[in-house]
Formats: structure tokens, sequence, C-alpha cells
């Protein structure tokens, strides 16, 4: 079993960084978080490891791993957002534009985010996976019904149902 999971980390290794990082958004967190996807291998009962598509499971199991580490990072996070010249530098200056634009442009990006992880982190662990398949990778209603293994009318309800639910609550997500 462990020159199994050995030779999937030198194969899909890089394919679960990849995804960490995109949902974490910070490459030493990915890192920790695909290292914990490989060693929760270990915990999983040989018989349950399939050869023939590991990818599938590995990218399941990614998801969850960062789902689950942004989840305590927001618990953490509870602290007033403080504008940092960090914050500021990621939006782009417009030509003549005063940088209190760029301040408001930047706190309206962060709020906006904030709100929508505080309105995921309400969300059932199958939901928010159906949510980030949908809203981050842009995968079609039937992509994410075949991958979370439910209907493709399943997966259009939890959708809508989040978007109804996110509009009474913040204001966000119009049709």
């Amino acid at each position: 079993m462990a020159n199994t999971i050995a030779g999937w980390y030198d194969k899909y290794g890089h394919m679960v960084f990849v995804r960490c990082h995109k949902i974490l958004g910070n490459e030493e967190e990915a890192r920790d978080a695909t290292q914990n996807v490989f060693l929760n291998l270990l915990k999983i009962d040989e018989a349950r490891l399939n050869d023939s598509y590991p990818t599938s499971m590995l990218w399941k199991m990614a998801t969850n791993e960062c789902f689950n580490r942004l989840k305590v990072r927001n618990r953490e996070k509870r602290q007033p957002w403080i504008p940092g010249e960090s914050d500021v530098s990621e939006v782009p200056a417009k030509e003549g534009e005063p940088d209190y634009f760029i301040e408001n442009r930047s706190f309206e990006k962060l709020d906006a985010k904030l709100r929508v992880e505080m309105i995921l982190e309400e969300e059932s662990q199958d939901t928010r996976m159906i949510l980030y398949y949908y809203f981050w990778d842009n995968m079609t209603l039937k992509e994410i019904a075949e991958e979370v293994g439910i209907t493709i009318q399943a997966v259009s309800k939890r959708i809508k149902t989040f978007k109804k639910r996110a509009r009474l609550k913040w204001g966000v997500f119009g049709d």
C-alpha cells in the first residue's frame, strides 16, 4: 500500500498541490494540505484504493482538505479588516486615479470575498464542493453531478437554494 501511495505522490502530487494552491492561495499552506491528502491515504482501507482512477479521489480529498482549512482560517480571522499596503497593491491603479479610489475598490473586493466565505461556511461540505466546482472551476451541472454522484437536478437545486439564501442574507448573487 505504501508503494502505491508513494507512486501516486510522484505521479499526482503536483496535481494535488495545484488544486490546493488554487483554493487556498498560499504556497506553504498548499504544500501542507498536499501532504495531508497523501497522509490521509494511509488511513484508508487498501481495498478502497482504486489504482485505475485515483485522480478523482485525490481531487475530492484535496478539495475537502482545503475547505476544512478555509473553515478553520475563517474562524480564526474574525477580526476587523484594516486596509494595508498589500491589499492596495493587488488592485492596479487607473491612470490619474486618486489613491483612495484604489483603497475603496480593494475594500469592496475583500468585503465581497468575506461575505461569500461567511455564507459558504454555513453550507454543508457537499454543497460547498458543488458551489466551488460551479463558480470557481466553471464545471457544468452534468460534470458536477458525475463528480459528486447526484443528479443534475439536485446540483441545480443546491445552487439555486444557495443563491436564494445569499440574496436574502447579503443581497448578493443576482439572477
